[in-house]
């Protein structure tokens, strides 16, 4: 939300084409995407913690099927904004290059 707060107001200063190089564009290309992979990075870590807590009773198959959830969160995510990325990548090589 911050990156788009950024974008937003710089685009209203320079123009709706203007390329964004300052704020969080600074420093990575799309802040918000990264801003939900480490999300789901920690959902991860955290089905992991909770995962070894369990010990080895039912709950810790519960905890599992939790950890198994999170792996294919993280994994899904991680693909839906590599593909996204490709097809910015691709609009800004054209508009910008």
């Amino acid at each position: 939300a911050a990156g788009d707060a950024y974008k937003s107001w710089r685009k209203t200063l320079r123009g709706e084409s203007a390329l964004v190089t300052g704020g969080p564009f600074a420093v990575m290309r799309h802040p918000n995407y990264t801003g939900e992979q480490l999300l789901w990075t920690a959902n991860f870590a955290a089905g992991i913690v909770a995962t070894l807590a369990g010990g080895s009773s039912l709950r810790s198959l519960s905890m599992a099927g939790w950890l198994a959830a999170s792996v294919l969160g993280v994994m899904g995510i991680n693909f839906v904004l590599m593909q996204a990325t490709g097809g910015l990548q691709a609009r800004q090589a054209v508009a910008y290059a």
